[in-house]
């Protein structure tokens, strides 16, 4: 069960790493990536966050591929227009029947 503390450090610090690393993801650099990590485990070990926290990589890949979803599928999004226009192809395929579910 997740006490107060954990959820807290949840939508406060963790939130706030990812939605500040977005903008600059692509410039932080291993070093960086470390130390964010083990603050993280030292959050995780203290009990201020989840002990099921993902690693700082898998958070940010995950926040990005949440952005990169919401800029598909909404037209209205302020950079839906840098997106290449739908191939004419893809819309024809049924995935269901290459046999995935």
């Amino acid at each position: 069960m997740t006490n107060g503390l954990a959820l807290l450090a949840h939508w406060s610090v963790v939130a706030k790493l990812l939605y500040d690393c977005l903008a600059w993801s692509g410039f932080i650099t291993a070093s960086d990536r470390h130390r964010v990590d083990a603050f993280l485990r030292r959050s995780k070990r203290s009990g201020y966050c989840q002990p099921d926290l993902p690693s700082f990589d898998e958070l940010l890949e995950d926040a990005d591929d949440k952005l990169f979803n919401k800029l598909c599928n909404n037209p209205q999004h302020s950079l839906h227009y840098l997106l290449p226009p739908p191939n004419l192809a893809s819309q024809h395929y049924n995935i269901s029947e290459m046999g995935f579910p």
